[in-house]
């Protein structure tokens, strides 16, 4: 996971390296990268391009209350 980290400093919407997806359904503008069976879910603020970690779960409890 540390290099799914280090991919989001560099890019946070780093697509081509993982498989990246917007969240539909959230009150934010939200976007999981899957890694294994675990979710990374996260925010972008765009004009400071900093990545806000919200969960990192398993897949089957990573969307629960957002």
């Amino acid at each position: 996971m540390d290099a799914v980290f280090k991919a989001l400093e560099l890019n946070p919407w780093p697509a081509r390296q993982y498989d990246v997806r917007r969240l539909e359904g959230v009150q934010f503008d939200g976007y999981r990268i899957r890694v294994g069976g675990f979710r990374i879910v996260y925010a972008v603020d765009q004009p400071g391009r900093t990545v806000l970690v919200l969960k990192i779960e398993k897949r089957s409890r990573a969307y629960r209350g957002l």
